[in-house]
Order: C-alpha cells, then structure tokens, then sequence
C-alpha cells in the first residue's frame, strides 16, 4: 500500500478514536495536527527551527491539557481546607 494511502488512513482512524471521547478531544487533536502540519510546512520551505518550534507548542499543549486540571484541583482543595494551616 502506499505510504500516503497509509497515513490517511491512520489520521481517519486517529479521529474516529478521538472523536469516540467527545468533541473537546476532538478539537485538541486538530489544533495539534495543524500545529504540526503547518511547522512542518515552513520548517521544509524556510527554516528548521519552525520544526522546533512545533514540537514545543505541542508538547507544551500536552503538558497543559494533562496536568492542567490536577493544579486546579489541588488549588481548589487548598482553599476548601482553609490553606492548610
């Protein structure tokens, strides 16, 4: 099979998978793939760092949609406990 054909198909399934989650899910996978795709892009045409630069916003997203909720969550429980002290 070709390599494109192979790629699509793995994106289509990629998005059902995701989809199956809910919409939020969803969403933060597009933004992803257009993060990357459009590094890639200008990376290839103009400059290697945009490649970099890529791969940091989606680590950096990655970072933000995992531990996010935990932060609010043990800010929260500080605050309902009357700061701990």
């Amino acid at each position: 099979m070709h390599v494109k054909i192979q790629n699509f198909i793995l994106l289509c399934i990629s998005v059902l998978f995701y989809a199956s989650f809910g919409v939020k899910q969803l969403l933060f996978l597009f933004l992803c793939i257009m993060i990357t795709f459009i590094g890639a892009v200008i990376g290839e045409k103009y400059n290697k760092k945009y490649i970099l630069l890529a791969l940091t916003a989606n680590i950096s997203l990655l970072v933000v949609m995992k531990y996010l909720p935990f932060f609010y969550a043990n800010i929260d429980a500080l605050f309902k406990n009357g700061g701990g002290g």
